[in-house]
């Protein structure tokens, strides 16, 4: 008896080591159902706004100031209370693991990949994560990550002119500063649904206001015909 007692004792501490650390699924509470549509908005804003970023690249601008990017957008719901890391999870299938939510075309990671492992260090903490996968793009060189599915890829960022194009929090759509680094537009500017060629307008006219601090933006061929439309 005290032998089986042990068995049992000993395939309970196993079973609990291999479950691994747990993560936030959707239990189908209820939700802020505002906060919830902001998660969505932002999530859209990033795919609409990550490839154009790809495409402000490819203009090859050589008179601007540069800066690094990356051909995919992450998230995390690592750091909100319980409740609204089950929005982030029904919203954008998001948990306290970094996670891609947006990527250009020609991006190494597809949308719903989960990060644990940046350039030689691992970690299941999302905003751990973030902050390492910052510095390895502002580095400008190849780096590796890892995903949770084991595969290791090859990350390269990408040269930009200046001026990250960026969106509100879910929590504070509202939000909005223009500054010479980063530009925050609020998410209301999704609701315009905007076009590819909007949105890349919107990436151009960033990098203007960053060029320029405001006093003159970048000014291209299709500009005036799509920049009316953009906070209509």
């Amino acid at each position: 008896m005290i032998r089986l007692l042990a068995l049992f004792t000993l395939l309970a501490l196993l079973t609990g080591c291999a479950s691994g650390p747990k993560f936030t699924v959707d239990d189908g509470r209820k939700v802020n159902e505002e906060l919830l549509a902001g998660m969505k908005a932002y999530g859209a804003g990033e795919r609409l706004i990550r490839p154009a970023i790809g495409r402000s690249a490819a203009l090859m601008d050589k008179e601007c100031d540069k800066q690094w990017e990356l051909p995919f957008a992450v998230a995390t719901s690592a750091g909100w209370d319980e409740v609204d890391r089950v929005a982030w999870v029904r919203a954008l299938q998001v948990d306290e693991r970094l996670t891609v939510i947006a990527a250009t075309a020609d991006s190494p990671l597809p949308a719903g990949t989960r990060l644990n492992h940046i350039a030689g260090k691992a970690s299941d903490d999302g905003e751990k994560l973030l902050e390492w996968l910052a510095e390895a793009r502002d580095e400008g060189k190849p780096f590796q990550v890892g995903t949770t599915a084991g595969k290791p890829v090859q990350v390269k960022p990408f040269q930009v002119c200046r001026g990250y194009t960026r969106f509100a929090a879910p929590n504070t759509p509202q939000m909005q500063d223009y500054h010479w680094l980063l530009s925050l537009h609020p998410l209301e500017v999704i609701q315009a649904e905007p076009t590819p060629d909007e949105a890349l307008w919107l990436v151009l006219w960033t990098q203007g206001l960053s060029e320029e601090g405001g006093a003159r933006m970048k000014t291209y061929h299709y500009a005036i015909k799509i920049a009316g439309t953009l906070y209509n």
